[in-house]
């Protein structure tokens, strides 16, 4: 009882002061931060990293963060990731016609090729593969509705969000093509994995519950996954 108590007591000052990491926001909520959350409701997509006095500062490294980047949060649907799927889910193009698949091929030409998931697209074959996974998995989600990264016993990560300060909704990091082909293909709900909480969201669920800020997020928590789940 009493070492609960102080892990959340530890934890409301690290949350309060900003200072809890990513992994330990996942260690501490674990399955609270992932929920099924309705699409319509992602319309922004939030940077990896910002400027703060002259240093680049990893968004992704942070689970508590204050500032602007909810505000600042650029429309989903003007990203490159959605703007390639479009081209070739929408559009119809071949990938080969996609800006992606230029740029990549340029820098496989001039030597230096774009790294995907701990290797390099070293080579035209390497990289067509690339682009025709894209079509695998839309066909799949087509016929079989979207799958979580559970449900297919994968490593990667649920499509990723961060919860801005008015406990609105963005997408941040992770499952950028996943969710572009799911609007596409008009899902209603995806699962996704919650990485990066404003820091005023945190202080209006502490008003609103009236606990210290480690219960008071787990509460807030609770209460998005079971709005998005009506």
């Amino acid at each position: 009882m009493a070492s609960g108590l102080l892990r959340d007591f530890r934890l409301s000052v690290r949350l309060a002061g900003c200072r809890l990491s990513h992994e330990a926001g996942v260690q501490y909520y674990g399955d609270l931060l992932q929920f099924s959350a309705k699409l319509q409701k992602i319309t922004q997509s939030v940077g990896l990293s910002f400027l703060k006095r002259g240093r680049i500062v990893k968004r992704r490294k942070h689970f508590i963060l204050g500032g602007s980047w909810d505000i600042e949060a650029m429309n989903f649907a003007e990203g490159e990731s959605c703007a390639t799927m479009t081209d070739l889910f929408v559009n119809c193009c071949d990938f080969r016609q996609t800006d992606r698949y230029r740029r990549f091929h340029a820098r496989l030409v001039c030597g230096d090729p774009v790294k995907h998931r701990g290797d390099y697209l070293r080579t035209e074959h390497g990289l067509e593969n690339y682009f025709r996974r894209y079509y695998e998995i839309f066909e799949d989600m087509k016929t079989n509705g979207y799958k979580s990264q559970r449900e297919l016993g994968g490593n990667d990560q649920e499509i990723g969000v961060a919860i801005g300060r008015k406990g609105n909704i963005l997408h941040f990091w992770t499952g950028q093509h996943r969710l572009a082909m799911a609007k596409i293909l008009g899902l209603e709900t995806v699962p996704v994995v919650v990485h990066l909480v404003h820091y005023r969201w945190l202080l209006k669920c502490v008003k609103k519950y009236k606990v210290i800020p480690s219960r008071a997020l787990l509460n807030g928590l609770k209460r998005i996954a079971q709005v998005h789940g009506q």
